[in-house]
């Protein structure tokens, strides 16, 4: 679990190795989806590990300054923990 805010380094290095699409089979309440302010919480509380979340934010703002910049912002702010890591595809038998 990712308890310290990653260096801008380690954040390009997440979001290259994170992917945008997984499975979506679980769906979080309506009061958590309420409660999320940021879209780290969203992809958190939709099961997402924390690279997907980073190459979330790198691919939205396209430069990585400013998708650091936001992402430490809502990594600060936020209150839902970092989804439990679940085994990918690519560990699935690949």
């Amino acid at each position: 679990m990712q308890t310290r805010v990653p260096t801008r380094k380690e954040f390009e290095e997440m979001a290259a190795r994170g992917r945008l699409h997984k499975d979506d089979s679980f769906i979080p309440s309506d009061s958590d989806l309420d409660d999320a302010q940021s879209p780290l919480e969203l992809g958190r509380l939709y099961g997402f590990s924390e690279d997907d979340i980073a190459r979330f934010y790198a691919f939205h703002w396209r430069k990585h300054a400013i998708a650091y910049s936001e992402y430490v912002r809502d990594f600060e702010h936020a209150k839902v923990p970092p989804s439990k890591p679940q085994p990918t595809s690519r560990t699935r038998g690949q």
